[in-house]
């Protein structure tokens, strides 16, 4: 499709990109947005539904190849993007993508198997780093609560470097359902807990080929009702009165660890 050019801010078509400036933009829409050249490519070479893109005119033509015939290409003013999204915006490009479905579909693979847990992980920076973190680490599903971030915000989706657009998220509030449902599929759940029976993760015996990896929320950890939904709780020891770690940085240390366990 040949790039149309918008010079009208009231233009319906724009709708999607209207008032990004707000940080609860799209949240609860079926539509996420997308920002940036490296990441809109990598959305045009996922499997996602793209509703439109919108370019500057200076960098049209970096995308007047590539683009589905059904997608339309809208061309504006760098000054009418900043208007319409309501900050200075300097990068050019970005896409309006649809939303998959969240239901859960756990792995069903007889062989190994990761799925990690965010119950209430709530900054859309630490859930980008943890979705990018889960793709580079093989997890094979993440699950956030519903008081947790959108993992398909601008900033999720920016500081997760497009991990979404490969990794399978679900969304759900019945946690002990999600537990009793992995555990007749014979995972094994870690819980991520300072507390004075938690193991520390050097100590870990020998993982299960099965492993669901529980997160808990940057303030306040995992809610007590976990030490009984977990079968182990599990945490990594802390040196000079340090008393925690970002759960991004967490994640990363824990899902390895365990991942490296299984493999012993």
């Amino acid at each position: 499709m040949e790039p149309v050019e918008l010079n009208d801010i009231s233009d319906a078509r724009l709708e999607p990109y209207r008032d990004l400036s707000s940080g609860n933009a799209k949240a609860g829409s079926d539509r996420f947005i997308v920002e940036g050249k490296h990441l809109v490519h990598r959305l045009l070479a996922s499997d996602f539904a793209i509703e439109s893109i919108v370019v500057s005119q200076r960098m049209v033509n970096g995308f007047r190849e590539g683009i589905p015939a059904d997608v339309p290409l809208f061309v504006a003013r760098d000054e009418l993007i900043h208007e319409l999204v309501g900050f200075e915006f300097h990068r050019g490009v970005l896409a309006c993508g649809l939303r998959p479905q969240t239901h859960v579909s756990l792995p069903l693979s007889s062989n190994s198997s990761t799925v990690v847990i965010c119950p209430n992980v709530r900054d859309a920076e630490n859930i980008g780093s943890i979705m990018r973190t889960c793709r580079a680490l093989g997890v094979d599903l993440l699950v956030v609560g519903k008081t947790a971030a959108d993992p398909f915000s601008r900033r999720a989706i920016r500081v997760s470097m497009g991990a979404a657009f490969d990794l399978p998220v679900a969304s759900v509030d019945d946690f002990e359902a999600l537990i009793a449902e992995l555990r007749a599929r014979e995972f094994k759940v870690y819980a991520t807990m300072l507390s004075s029976d938690a193991i520390e993760l050097k100590n870990v015996p020998n993982a299960p080929a099965k492993i669901a990896i529980v997160l808990g929320s940057e303030a306040d950890g995992l809610e007590e009702m976990w030490s009984d939904l977990a079968d182990s709780k599990v945490m990594i020891p802390m040196a000079n009165g340090t008393d925690s770690l970002n759960v991004g940085v967490a994640a990363g240390i824990v899902i390895h660890q365990l991942v490296d366990a299984r493999r012993q």
